[in-house]
């Protein structure tokens, strides 16, 4: 799933072209170190006994219009975009807001029509 959600952000950015707002964060330039600082973020504003806590999560892509990052989790096979809060601690109930997708092709959908809507 996370080859195939990485192929459709290619896509996009090629479609779109240096406007696109989202970037695959294995293919343009973040380090180790700034993957784990998003990773660790979210870690840390979500609740200790959400599974996608629990488990180990991949930075996938990150928006560059606002603190949304996608994440993957092998384990639950799930794709997930956080808007983070960069509070360092746990949020309150209802954050980070998150978006759950069951597919590569429901993410890049949903990451699609909300450029065009947003920015076209």
């Amino acid at each position: 799933m996370l080859d195939t959600i990485r192929k459709l952000i290619d896509d996009m950015s090629k479609e779109y072209g240096e406007d696109f707002i989202w970037w695959d964060s294995s293919a343009f330039g973040f380090s180790k170190e700034s993957i784990a600082r998003f990773v660790n973020e979210l870690k840390s504003e979500l609740d200790p006994d959400d599974p996608f806590a629990a488990d180990e999560i991949i930075m996938a892509a990150k928006c560059d219009a606002n603190d949304d990052v996608l994440f993957y989790s092998p384990k639950l096979s799930e794709l997930r975009i956080y808007h983070l809060t960069w509070s360092h601690c746990r949020e309150k109930e209802g954050f980070p807001t998150c978006v759950r997708f069951e597919s590569a092709k429901s993410a890049a959908a949903y990451i699609k029509q909300n450029y065009e809507e947003d920015y076209l």
